[in-house]
């Protein structure tokens, strides 16, 4: 989604076997969704191995129900930060984050 071209993404679901899909920002795929941080990433955990407190729970996922499946895993506080959405939502949000950092940018 950064770079605006198309990457191969490896996806290790929570049960099943590690797989491979091309992403292209331009033909969002109908069969995977994301799976996203609905809260402020401060009120997240810490994770020394990540570069965000968010990357642990920004994963793709090949249904809503194996969406869930991970979500149950997580405690009560982390099943409310986190939401699925489908990639072509994903973009939007992403586009509509990065207008908004650049609009702020410019108001300076």
């Amino acid at each position: 989604m950064i770079t605006g071209r198309k990457i191969l993404v490896k996806v290790k679901p929570f049960t099943g076997s590690e797989y491979s899909v091309e992403i292209d920002p331009e033909e969002p795929r109908k069969d995977l969704y994301l799976s996203i941080v609905n809260v402020d990433p401060r009120e997240l955990p810490e994770n020394p191995l990540t570069p965000s407190r968010a990357c642990p729970f920004i994963n793709f996922f090949r249904s809503p129900h194996e969406f869930k499946e991970w979500q149950s895993t997580l405690d009560e506080k982390l099943r409310k930060a986190v939401k699925l959405v489908s990639l072509e939502e994903a973009y939007t949000l992403y586009k509509e984050k990065i207008l908004k950092l650049l609009e702020e940018a410019v108001s300076r």
